[in-house]
């Protein structure tokens, strides 16, 4: 069993010790320690990562994990290769320590108060993987719910309650309010906040909530099992957040040339102009696509078993591709429309109502031969290749068509 030092000594950032054992691989070692403040994954929550010094050079702990059966505690490091009993002085990332306290404490604040507002809303698993954590509860609160959950929070972060970690026996257990079950047994570590909180965690936490600094509900979704995952975030996280977002605010309201209180109309504002706009683009370019296709038609190339018509669309033109395909209804035409930008050519090949012959099957070996990609169905393909081959491709494309009887 490795002694826990990041369960009672939570703040501390450094510690020296010896290395009970090692297995080596190619690019890392596996060591454990007697004693050690990295806290293993374990709890939704992600490792402890830090460095490792020994006889002067620095080596990067980059994952600790822990055997349940056995209560060892192991450290990855990278390209250290020691030997049992070396001396050596470790060092977690305490900005990362430290958020992640903040992150775990938020989270039994929050637990707390969902099942004040509503016994229902117990938690039934968490997540710290990344700033945006989570948690999952049961039952499906409403705005107003996590609106009175947050400033509820809040409130006890700026409480200064005492946050300290408690052991108690199993036959204890029973006569205290504790609103997580532990899943061990035997002495039991429980995580005591003022009168607010007390539950089962082996996790390291900060020692009173004002330490949390502030806590943000993001967003809610409902998720299978009829649970509720719960986005939050908290502390230095929650700030650098708000700093980020007023930041964009503020920039957008000066290029609106408003106050962040008016931004939200002159977006609106925005968005009609936009659609109005589109609807407008939309009808002409329909009206332009007519007359392309009416323009194609007349001039269509006569082949065997009907005719072919051909449209060019490059520059600023290729934004009507769509709708003069929407609008070609022709029988007896195969319509041939060439959308060039820099680089590529995107060709789209439509059969009119009578047009028999199954078109991705007579432009396939064409789209093989000069290394293009796509296909479709009998009546409609859609195809890419180099602007290079254009030629190349009206050519053999051509010869298809002049093989059809």
């Amino acid at each position: 069993m490795t002694i826990k030092l990041y369960q009672t000594k939570e703040y501390d950032t450094d510690f020296s010790t010896k290395i009970d054992s090692v297995e080596t691989a190619d690019t890392y070692s596996i060591v454990t320690f007697s004693e050690t403040l990295f806290y293993p994954t374990g709890g939704g929550q992600n490792c402890d990562t830090g460095e490792l010094i020994h006889n002067n050079f620095t080596y990067k702990v980059v994952d600790v994990f822990r055997d349940k059966s056995t209560d060892i505690i192991f450290h990855k490091v990278e390209k250290f290769f020691p030997r049992p009993g070396d001396s050596v002085f470790c060092r977690i990332n305490w900005d990362r320590r430290f958020r992640y306290m903040q992150w775990h404490t938020s989270q039994h604040l929050l637990s707390q108060a969902f099942i004040r507002i509503n016994p229902l809303f117990k938690t039934v698993s968490v997540s710290f993987n990344t700033e945006l954590c989570t948690m999952d509860i049961e039952g499906f609160p409403k705005g107003d719910d996590l609106v009175e959950v947050e400033k509820l929070v809040n409130l006890k972060c700026s409480e200064n309650l005492k946050i300290e970690a408690i052991t108690v026996k199993d036959e204890d257990l029973k006569k205290l309010p504790v609103r997580r079950p532990p899943k061990v047994s035997g002495e039991i570590r429980l995580i005591k906040i003022g009168d607010w909180e007390l539950a089962g965690c082996g996790a390291p936490h900060l020692s009173s909530t004002a330490q949390v600094m502030l806590i943000k509900i993001i967003k809610h979704e409902k998720i299978k099992g009829n649970l509720t995952r719960i986005y939050f975030m908290s502390g230095l996280s929650a700030i650098e957040d708000y700093s980020q977002k007023h930041n964009l605010v503020r920039n957008i309201s000066m290029h609106f040339s408003t106050g962040s209180d008016e931004l939200m109309e002159r977006f609106n504002g925005f968005v009609n102009a936009f659609t109005k706009t589109a609807a407008q683009l939309k009808t002409v370019s329909s009206e332009l696509g007519k007359i392309l296709l009416e323009d194609a038609i007349k001039q269509a190339f006569i082949f065997g078993a009907g005719r072919l018509a051909t449209i060019t669309l490059s520059g600023e033109r290729i934004i009507i591709a769509k709708e003069v395909i929407r609008s070609f209804s022709t029988p007896d035409v195969i319509l041939l429309l060439l959308s060039i930008d820099q680089e590529n050519v995107t060709a789209y090949l439509v059969g009119g109502h009578g047009i028999k012959t199954e078109l991705n099957k007579l432009v396939a070996p064409v789209i093989s031969e000069i290394g293009g990609k796509g296909g479709g169905r009998p009546q409609y393909v859609q195809f890419s290749f180099n602007k290079k081959e254009i030629e190349n491709f009206k050519s053999r494309f051509m010869n298809q068509l002049k093989s059809i009887k």
